[in-house]
């Protein structure tokens, strides 16, 4: 008889061990026989992997599996122990063997959907989205269903801006968004990745959109960034009224919120504020401020009582409390 028949045989011999007798170490026994007789008898390779594996002797198993991925001339077996063997290696630690098996594996067979998720899940991991963008780009292209679509171009959108293509990540987030209006984490990728950018309108209008189909779901400090997003949009386009209208919403949840305290200070007369409401948002800002800070705020206060209000007592006593902390200032001597 021929070196696979005498294989084909003594594997029946440990299928029979293993399922009818219960007998995992003579299976192993019959099986590593059935090797000798023929190294590439497959069936025996992977079954003797997985008595390893649940012996919990993971590397042996991955070894036996990338073995087989070598000798094996079916490309579909093939990818199938170079997928196996990859799984094993992750599943120990060994990252780089198993991303260069997935690899292998996909370079088999490109749609190899299972050997994708877990090779971007650890080139993600090992910071390497360049690698990870074509496989998203299957995954995304390869689902039927809309969450998981919508999951994938996330994740692809993510990985094109880490590797530098900013232009593609905003076409994934815009896909995303187009797929699923309700999507809040496209919104909120695609509003990012436009701020980043200074493309102040088209993110004034995704952080609108993230206010409007997230706000169930965002906290309350999470509404009150995106609304001084908004905000600060709506200033860089040049619409003051509007910017303080956004940002005077997000102090309504959060007094104390200091970038929308300092931008409507900076906004001031333009905006339409009152002296008096100027000089109340420098004091919202005191409480938190130390050093210089604390000296500004205190000398711009005081300039306002002075000038605008006519206030000269009051201002007397805000320079004199920006004294205590800078008492050798001349400018605050002279005022």
């Amino acid at each position: 008889e021929d070196k696979a028949t005498r294989a084909a045989l003594r594997h029946e011999a440990a299928e029979i061990t293993l399922t009818h007798l219960s007998d995992p170490r003579g299976a192993e026994e019959r099986f590593v026989r059935a090797l000798e007789a023929d190294p590439n008898h497959l069936p025996s390779q992977r079954r003797l992997a997985g008595l390893y594996r649940e012996q919990g002797d993971i590397l042996r198993a991955a070894k036996l599996l990338q073995e087989a991925a070598g000798r094996s001339p079916n490309r579909l077996e093939k990818t199938r122990c170079l997928s196996e063997a990859a799984d094993a290696y992750a599943s120990v630690g060994e990252t780089a063997k198993a991303i260069d098996l997935y690899q292998q594996a996909l370079s088999e067979d490109p749609e190899l959907a299972e050997a994708g998720e877990a090779l971007v899940d650890l080139l993600l991991q090992e910071k390497r989205p360049g690698e990870a963008v074509p496989v998203l780009e299957m995954l995304a292209r390869k689902t039927s269903d809309r969450d998981e679509q919508l999951g994938w171009l996330n994740k692809l959108g993510v990985a094109l801006r880490e590797s530098g293509d900013k232009a593609r990540a905003l076409r994934t987030f815009a896909r995303a968004t187009e797929l699923a209006e309700t999507d809040l984490t496209a919104q909120r990728n695609r509003a990012e990745l436009l701020t980043a950018e200074a493309h102040h309108q088209g993110a004034r209008d995704a952080w609108l959109a993230v206010l409007k189909h997230g706000r169930d779901q965002l906290s309350a400090g999470e509404v009150v960034e995106v609304l001084y997003a908004i905000g600060a949009c709506e200033r860089s386009l040049g619409h003051n009224a509007e910017a303080r209208d956004f940002l005077q919403r997000a102090l309504e949840l959060d007094p104390a919120h200091r970038p929308s305290l300092r931008a409507l200070i900076e906004l001031g007369d333009s905006a339409g504020l009152t002296k008096e409401a100027q000089i109340d948002l420098r004091r919202a800002l005191l409480p938190a401020a130390e050093g210089d800070e604390r000296v500004k705020l205190l000398t711009e206060i005081g300039k306002l009582q002075a000038t605008a209000l006519q206030d000269a007592e009051g201002a007397l006593q805000t320079f004199a409390e920006a004294l205590q902390l800078l008492p050798d200032s001349h400018t605050l001597l002279h005022e």
